[in-house]
């Protein structure tokens, strides 16, 4: 009652505002109720694109890492480490072929020291002996072959080839014997010598030499 003695005492230009005012009042009230579920579900709407820019952002991230790692190649560094051994067997062979040039051939070794004898009246060829060839590693080869020349080509494997020589006779004829041996184009690998003089002068000599080749076969004497 006391709320429309108060309009009623209003003036007419007074109730005019009184009245928009209550239309404006009432029409933002019904405005917030219907805006407000838009504006949560805006929200919430911009909340699931950030969430789904991320979840594409992760993916693509994830899908890149996959792109490389298919495109690195899974057997690189085997084939790297088997390329590296190749060259280092090419070097090797190189380094053989290089110092052991001047090595006298394994087929040539027992007739070369017989002919050497036959010159040599003062010595007396008691034993001559081939002895069977033994496979060398490129390791071991390489460290035989130092200050020596190989005649061995570059690919295969290398065998010693060995001969034992049984002499008898005097000091001074076994010294040149052996500068004869040393004057030749061609070389030996020298193993052993073994002087024992018994009854003076003459003494029997053990000589073990060695040449490298590449043959497997057993070159008898």
């Amino acid at each position: 009652m006391k709320l429309l003695e108060w309009f009623s005492a209003l003036a007419l230009r007074e109730k005019v505002l009184v009245m928009v005012a209550g239309w404006v009042l009432l029409l933002g009230i019904l405005g917030l109720s219907w805006l407000q579920p838009l504006l949560s579900e805006n929200s919430a709407l911009k909340r699931a694109i950030t969430q789904q820019r991320s979840t594409l952002n992760l993916t693509q991230s994830q899908i890149a890492v996959l792109d490389a790692r298919l495109s690195q190649d899974p057997n690189a560094k085997l084939r790297q480490d088997i390329e590296q051994l190749i060259a280092e067997r090419k070097g090797l062979d190189a380094t053989i072929a290089e110092r052991t040039q001047s090595l006298v051939p394994p087929e040539a070794m027992a007739s070369l020291l017989q002919a050497l004898l036959s010159g040599t009246g003062d010595l007396q060829l008691v034993k001559l002996q081939s002895l069977p060839p033994q496979p060398l590693s490129l390791g071991e080869a390489k460290d035989k072959a130092k200050g020596a020349d190989d005649k061995a080509p570059a690919e295969g494997q290398l065998y010693r080839h060995g001969l034992s020589l049984t002499l008898k006779g005097g000091y001074l004829p076994t010294l040149t014997f052996l500068k004869e041996v040393e004057k030749l184009p061609w070389h030996f690998y020298w193993q052993s010598l073994d002087f024992k003089q018994d009854h003076y002068p003459d003494a029997e000599i053990q000589i073990h030499v060695y040449t490298l080749g590449t043959s497997p076969h057993y070159l008898g004497a």
